[in-house]
C-alpha cells in the first residue's frame, strides 16, 4: 500500500488496518513457530530422540552446570592518609569531608 493511500484513510480505517495487520502478524508468528517445532521434531527423530528426551537432557545439563550469579562487589575503599582510622567505601553514602578536601587539592588517596 502506498503512503499516500494510507494518509488518505480515515482514523477508523487506519485502526481497522492496524488491527488486521496485528492479526496477520500473530497468524504468521504461529505458522513460523509451528514450522520450527516440526523442524526440531524431524531433527530429533533423525537421531532417535523425542522432545521429552531433549528436555530431560537439558534438565540434567542445567543441574550439572547451574547458573552462577555474580557476587556483588563493594566499591573501592579509601583511607585518609592523615588519619588511617578514617576510611570510606565508595558507593556508601556521601564522600567524607576529608576526601573532598584531598580531591580539591589534587591529592586523592589511592583506593585499597
Amino acid at each position: 500500500m502506498e503512503s499516500q493511500a494510507i494518509e488518505n484513510l480515515s482514523d477508523a480505517e487506519l485502526e481497522a488496518l492496524a488491527a488486521r495487520a496485528q492479526e496477520m502478524l500473530k497468524v504468521r508468528q504461529g505458522q513460523k513457530r509451528q514450522e520450527a517445532i516440526e523442524q526440531a521434531r524431524s531433527i530429533l527423530e533423525a537421531v532417535g530422540l523425542t522432545f521429552r528426551d531433549a528436555e530431560q537432557m537439558a534438565e540434567r545439563e542445567r543441574k550439572r552446570n547451574p547458573v552462577v550469579k555474580p557476587q556483588h562487589r563493594q566499591g573501592a575503599r579509601f583511607v585518609n592518609p592523615a588519619n588511617p582510622e578514617q576510611s570510606w567505601t565508595a558507593g556508601k553514602g556521601r564522600k567524607p569531608k576529608w576526601l573532598t578536601e584531598l580531591e580539591a587539592k589534587g591529592e586523592a588517596p589511592e583506593a585499597s
